[in-house]
């Protein structure tokens, strides 16, 4: 058997892997039921979509196991534990709001560069150790599923769609595994932060701090982004933190109601919106500008974007802004083909505009703090944000033309 500091590795149970991917669950079947409203063909295109995504993601992270492991064999040297962790998947993901913090990447997909190898929370395991894990979960993998099949029919779940919809398939268990037996072996470091809200590798810190609870190390939560309400009203899985830094105050309600089960967490509040992220384009151009932010759904944004055309033709010096989803800015050029009037600012965003729009983008809440008018058109979705009455919530999109008269200064 191998060990960790005198320790077998245990590997996640079925239990461990439902309730780690439930909040994802929620999310993603919100989304496929937005999908289903706004049209048949979005509906099957998200669909084709989320399996083409399913296999993509097993092939990559499949390369990705075996680069680690040849360079694991060939290169590994004890490395230096850091004191603090940021952990994250994805770079839109860091927030560098703590000096101390080393950065380090966890998961596979996206694929994994050995040339930065050296930023990934993988590096402290040997060689052995990674293998076996890999090895442990392909064996658990088909009981594994067989039991989470059991437990979707308990809840009168899919589980197919509990399944494809959270990609649960084997290098999703292997990477939480490596996670899990990673957090036992650094496990005398002060603390690990995220910024992500309901992802799985969060939701596997937060059980790993309920279920060793003699690791001291504090686990650190940024907000990322704005909370949705799931649309289908079912309840998310509360999780556990040691400190929520917040950006903004009208979530502040929900996420001690909502979000976090442990009463001794503590509540931060990040004042900052750093200015130089923002670029004063009114030196450069004349006339009105109206920014709109994407919150990640292109048909919404095809409906939006008309409708402000049609607002500019009236308006001759309204000068249109596009900022796509830091998820999906490699999809922004289809923005630019289409409308040709647009200016697509892929990752600069710019300060002392007339007016920002957007479904329920955090970014409307970071030009509200920059004294920016911002109208959100959240079309059926619901926001624990907009129970502020003090913001701009446009229900009836039909009546778009009359806010923007009223709003653009």
């Amino acid at each position: 058997m191998v060990r960790i500091k005198n320790k077998k590795i245990i590997l996640l149970n079925h239990d461990d892997i439902f309730n780690i991917f439930w909040n994802r669950y929620l999310i993603e079947t919100s989304n496929l039921d937005r999908a289903q409203k706004l049209s048949k063909n979005y509906f099957y295109r998200y669909h084709i979509m989320f399996y083409l995504k399913f296999l993509i993601k097993e092939l990559i992270s499949i390369i990705s196991l075996l680069k680690i492991t040849f360079y694991l064999f060939l290169n590994y040297s004890k490395n230096h534990i850091p004191k603090n962790i940021f952990l994250y998947t994805h770079y839109h993901q860091i927030n560098k709001e703590n000096e101390k913090n080393e950065y380090l990447r966890t998961g596979l997909f996206p694929m994994v560069s050995l040339r930065n190898f050296n930023n990934h929370i993988y590096k402290f395991l040997y060689y052995q150790e990674f293998l076996y894990v890999i090895f442990k979960s392909f064996l658990i993998y088909p009981y594994l599923i067989k039991n989470l099949e059991r437990a979707c029919k308990i809840r009168n779940i899919s589980f197919l769609n509990y399944v494809f919809f959270n990609n649960i398939n084997l290098s999703s268990i292997i990477e939480l595994n490596l996670l899990n037996i990673t957090l036992k072996k650094i496990d005398n470091i002060e603390s690990i932060s995220c910024s992500s809200q309901f992802c799985p590798y969060l939701q596997l810190l937060s059980l790993f701090k309920v279920q060793n609870k003699k690791s001291k190390w504090i686990l650190n939560l940024y907000q990322h982004g704005v909370y949705e309400i799931d649309r289908l009203k079912r309840e998310y899985r509360k999780v556990y933190a040691d400190n929520i830094f917040y950006k903004y105050s009208s979530s502040l309600k929900w996420l001690k109601l909502k979000y976090i089960f442990n009463k001794n967490c503590n509540f931060f509040r990040i004042e900052k919106i750093n200015k130089e992220n923002f670029i004063d384009l009114s030196k450069y151009t004349k006339g009105k500008l109206i920014a709109y932010a994407s919150s990640g759904f292109f048909e919404r944004d095809h409906i939006i974007l008309r409708k402000l055309i049609s607002i500019q033709e009236r308006m001759k010096d309204l000068s249109i802004i596009y900022y796509p989803h830091p998820e999906f800015v490699d999809k922004a050029n289809e923005i630019t083909r289409r409308y040709s009037s647009i200016k697509v600012s892929k990752y600069q965003r710019y300060r002392k505009i007339n007016l920002l729009i957007t479904g329920y983008s955090s970014l409307g809440l970071d030009y509200i703090n920059l004294d920016v008018n911002v109208l959100f058109i959240p079309f059926d979705d619901s926001i624990c944000a907009f129970k502020d009455k003090s913001l701009n919530v446009l229900m009836d999109f039909n009546f778009l033309d009359q806010e923007v008269d009223k709003l653009i200064i």
